[in-house]
């Protein structure tokens, strides 16, 4: 009779999980240094309005490469590079069009940050803190979030 796999549940994934774990570095740790400083990308603020009626694929497999770019370019080249590359650009909370909900993270900001999505005009939006950028749109229609000029 051949022996019986040994295999974890969930639990005990969880357990050993929690056995190896590591302790969380303090807040100030977490500011950008020069050998850790690439953007970490968060989608906690997105809004559904901003995706759920782009049925391009296309669209979110370059937006996802761009992201891939700029994660490996670091913040330091990002700063540098023209805003029609990967660099980015300030827009005033008052430019974003009326029908546009902004999360609860802007009530402290005057202006947020984009990055172009794909290359072209199609811009991401966003709120960097420290070295994570909260995206809360994703223009997959070109001038829905805003007027370009």
């Amino acid at each position: 009779m051949a022996k019986k796999a040994n295999k974890k549940t969930f639990a005990d994934i969880l357990s050993d999980l929690k056995k190896e774990s590591l302790e969380l570095a303090p807040l100030d740790d977490m500011r950008p240094n020069p050998d850790t400083n690439y953007p970490l990308f968060s989608f906690k603020y997105l809004k559904d309005k901003t995706h759920k009626d782009c049925d391009e694929s296309g669209f979110f497999i370059k937006f996802l490469e761009r992201l891939n770019k700029l994660s490996s370019l670091g913040w330091r080249e990002i700063e540098k590079s023209d805003r029609h590359s990967f660099g980015t650009e300030k827009i005033g909370i008052s430019d974003v069009k009326p029908d546009v909900e902004l999360p609860s993270i802007f009530e402290k900001h005057t202006y947020f940050t984009v990055f172009r999505a794909t290359g072209d005009n199609h811009v991401f939006a966003g709120i960097r803190e420290f070295n994570t950028f909260h995206i809360f749109y994703i223009e997959s229609e070109f001038g829905a979030l805003y007027d370009h000029d």
